[in-house]
């Protein structure tokens, strides 16, 4: 038989219906029956009565025979039989009920013999010898009186017999009723307390089989909400509620299992992250070697940890964790041939890690020193070569390493091998960025040197062609003067040459620290020093509402009257120059253009006119040195913007470039 705790809840509450149904079955079937016999109580009392009732009338319908017989016997008046016949037709009735009420069988067959022995042998024949006209002695009246009277008697006797008999069954009948009219009016009232004890034990059984225990439920569930994953709850069935307790159990703990290994995810990732953000700024392999080895000791608890780079045929100690024997001095120092490492030389070999949690035991064993286990990674460069190696070793009593410890140490030294290797090409390009400093350097004095230094040759050369030019055009022959001329020209173009050059130097050395600048005020400075060759030009000129920049203003003046003047040099023969200037935000910076309709410039050397002295038409056709684009590009991306070209042939050019807004202060 089933313990009631393994009981399903639905069975328990099967068994309370049915245990609270038998007693108010019991309870329908006593009423049923108490019912019934309280009918047929009323039915028997019924008849009772009537059969009281009967007998009454029988005994009136005999006393009226005798009265009337013995008075039409006395007196002869026929007045007398009117009783007399009554009496003997309510006899007829009455002895019908009594025999129809089927009560005291026995007793009313002896009664109703004895009223007919009353009727045949004593009233009718006394009443027929009168219609005769018999008359009676004396004697005779006496002896029928005394007859009559035996006969009455006797009828008396049968009538009180009878009539004790009704009325004992009567007092019977009465207290079974009273006893079903007792058992029915207390039968309510045993069902409703019936109904509260079984509603009471519903609601004990009801609390304490489910309600405590959801509620139990309900608390565990509110401390796992706040965080306390290691709540259990006890099992006291196999019932619904035992088995969503065992749920919540396996739940709970499925949830503290999930919550631990996301916490230990968490700390790997935080500790990776840092890990990477740390080897980001480092700037040496010995500093590499120091973060990697400290971000992975705390989650390794390693006794020992190093990082080897591999340098020919020897594993060069980088870095390294522990207090480490005397006598491993000197390998520190000069590193480990991989001869003398071959569970290194294989992971080197295969690119595959090593992990053993029980390497070092038995011969292995450091004297003094318990059971150790060993991981080695391969660190790689970013280009998949094996650059050196990473080993922990640590109590082997920790276990195996775990594959969440593998995941952690492997992309750990990925970041290593990547960290390591940006070191290195750090180191490599801090080098060639101060040796490109140094050659920029001398090149900006030689290019300022040589400018300034040669301007003065160069005037002189200018001042005297230009003298023999004055002097001798003439007196010479014409090769002579095509020879002079060919030489003022030459040292004139050089001079423009020369001073071109020093601006284009001076743009980043000799620019002055950017200030918040008004273009638009820039921008009529400039139109003003345009104004004649505007002007001789006809050139339409449009301006749009431009903003404030952080900009150096003598350079923005510079940019703007370059690419003025180009526009106003490279316009079409014929056609009105028109020329465009407006800005357009973008995000922080400034979006500028400078529209013409020129002769414009073919696609392929968009990117050719920003170099300098580069030239698309020769000297003879447009003026100039061919550097003054190759300036503005320097001075906008001197300001952190950039610099490009849309352009086709006979459409016109637009110059875009980007500029700072201005950094306003409070």
């Amino acid at each position: 038989m089933r313990r009631w705790a393994d009981l399903s809840l639905q069975r328990k509450l099967e068994l309370l219906i049915v245990a609270f149904m038998i007693p108010v079955l019991g309870m329908v079937v006593v009423l049923l029956t108490t019912g019934l016999q309280l009918n047929q109580t009323l039915n028997e009392r019924y008849r009772v009565r009537q059969f009281d009732t009967y007998l009454d009338q029988l005994e009136i319908a005999v006393l009226n025979i005798e009265t009337g017989q013995r008075g039409y016997q006395l007196s002869g008046n026929p007045g007398f039989l009117e009783p007399y016949n009554k009496g003997l037709r309510d006899t007829q009735t009455a002895l019908a009920g009594l025999r129809e009420m089927g009560l005291f069988p026995g007793e009313v067959k002896l009664l109703e013999e004895t009223v007919y022995s009353f009727i045949e042998e004593w009233a009718k024949p006394s009443v027929a010898k009168v219609e005769l006209g018999q008359t009676l002695t004396p004697e005779e009246q006496n002896a029928l009186l005394r007859d009559g009277k035996v006969l009455f008697d006797s009828l008396r006797i049968r009538f009180d017999g009878l009539q004790r008999a009704t009325e004992l069954q009567f007092n019977l009948i009465r207290e079974r009723s009273n006893r079903a009219t007792q058992t029915l009016t207390a039968l309510p009232w045993l069902l409703l307390l019936l109904v509260i004890v079984a509603a009471l034990g519903l609601r004990l059984g009801l609390s304490r089989t489910v309600v405590e225990r959801l509620g139990r439920l309900q608390r565990a569930t509110e401390r796992i909400a706040e965080g306390d994953y290691g709540v259990r709850v006890a099992v006291q069935s196999r019932d619904e509620v035992g088995q969503l307790a065992t749920a919540f159990n396996l739940m709970a703990a499925s949830l503290e299992r999930t919550t631990h290994s996301l916490e230990a995810a968490r700390t790997r990732s935080e500790l990776l992250a840092a890990l990477t953000d740390a080897l980001q700024s480092a700037t040496s392999s010995q500093e590499v070697a120091r973060i990697a080895i400290q971000g992975l000791n705390q989650l390794l608890g390693a006794s020992y940890m190093f990082v080897n780079e591999l340098v020919g045929d020897t594993l060069v100690f980088t870095g390294w964790y522990g207090e480490l024997p005397p006598e491993m001095g000197p390998v520190l120092e000069t590193g480990v041939p991989l001869a003398a490492s071959p569970e290194a030389t294989e992971v080197i070999r295969s690119g595959r890690p090593l992990y053993d949690h029980r390497f070092y035991t038995g011969e292995r064993q450091p004297p003094g020193q318990p059971e150790l286990g060993l991981a080695i990674e391969p660190i790689r460069s970013p280009g998949g070569k094996v650059t050196g190696i990473i080993s922990a070793i640590r109590p082997s009593a920790l276990g195996e390493w775990t594959a969440e410890e593998r995941e952690l140490i492997a992309r750990s030294v990925a970041a290593v091998g990547i960290a390591l290797e940006r070191s290195k090409n750090q180191a490599e390009l801090r080098e060639r960025t101060a040796e490109l400093e140094r050659s920029n350097r001398e090149l900006e004095q030689f290019a300022y040197v040589a400018s300034h230094d040669l301007q003065e040759p160069l005037r002189m050369v200018s001042s005297y062609t230009q003298l023999l030019a004055r002097r001798y055009r003439g007196q010479l022959d014409e090769k002579a003067d095509q020879y002079i001329d060919f030489a003022v020209d030459g040292a004139n173009r050089m001079q423009k040459l020369i001073q071109d050059l020093l601006s284009y130097s001076r743009v980043g050395t000799k620019g002055r620290e950017p200030q918040p600048t008004n273009a638009g005020e820039v921008m009529q400075e400039v139109l003003r020093d345009l104004e004649v060759a505007l002007r001789e030009s006809g050139a339409r000129l449009e301006v749009g509402e431009l903003p404030r920049l952080q900009a150096d203003r003598s350079q923005l003046a510079q940019v703007f009257q370059n690419l003025l003047v180009n526009a106003l040099k490279f316009r079409r023969p014929g056609v009105t120059p028109y020329i465009r200037v407006c800005a357009q935000p973008e995000g922080a910076m400034w979006k500028f253009s400078v529209s013409d309709n020129g002769i414009g410039v073919e696609p392929q050397y968009h990117e050719r006119i920003f170099v300098i002295f580069q030239r698309l038409h020769s000297k003879e056709e447009y003026p100039g040195t061919g550097i003054g684009l190759a300036i503005c590009k320097k001075i906008v991306e001197r300001h952190g913007g950039r610099m490009w070209l849309e352009s086709s042939p006979e459409t016109g050019s637009t110059f875009y470039f980007t500029w700072p807004a201005a950094e306003e202060r409070a």
